[in-house]
């Protein structure tokens, strides 16, 4: 429980450290294929939907695989507006072959995972002609020291 505490107290830090920081990086999905981002261990990251700050487009199938520095763990912390046809998936590791995590579809919600370890793939896909807000989540590296 102590440990369990603790952890709480440092991820609420590293919210507060990302909502503070200068140097957030924003990076919008692609609408369709592969990217890759590394988070840098103390830097925070905001990640959107391919529609940017609007609602994303419809026929949208693209993926991020993101790693953070070896021992850390990804924090991914937001919100998402998804119509019917669209899903955000969360998957553990590389790719969507891996262990499904979370799933977001239909509706609004808000969105807070930390990835058991340090590299997940986010997915998108949308066939709708019916485009919503979609999602903004920051990303940060949670360090080795938080997680135990």
């Amino acid at each position: 429980m102590k440990h369990l505490h603790r952890t709480i107290i440092l991820i609420f830090i590293l919210l507060h450290l990302c909502s503070q920081a200068q140097d957030v990086q924003t990076i919008t999905m692609s609408r369709t294929g592969e990217r890759t981002q590394f988070l840098l261990a103390g830097s925070c990251y905001t990640l959107l939907d391919p529609g940017g700050t609007g609602n994303y487009p419809g026929s949208c199938n693209a993926t991020m695989v993101i790693y953070a520095p070896e021992g850390y763990k990804i924090c991914i912390d937001g919100s998402f507006a998804i119509d019917p046809n669209a899903v955000m998936s969360i998957y553990r590791g590389e790719g969507t072959t891996g262990q499904l995590f979370r799933s977001y579809t239909t509706g609004t919600g808000s969105i807070f995972v930390t990835m058991p370890d340090n590299v997940c793939t986010i997915r998108f896909f949308s066939d709708s002609d019916h485009p919503a807000a979609g999602f903004s989540v920051k990303l940060s590296a949670i360090p080795p020291s938080a997680s135990t």
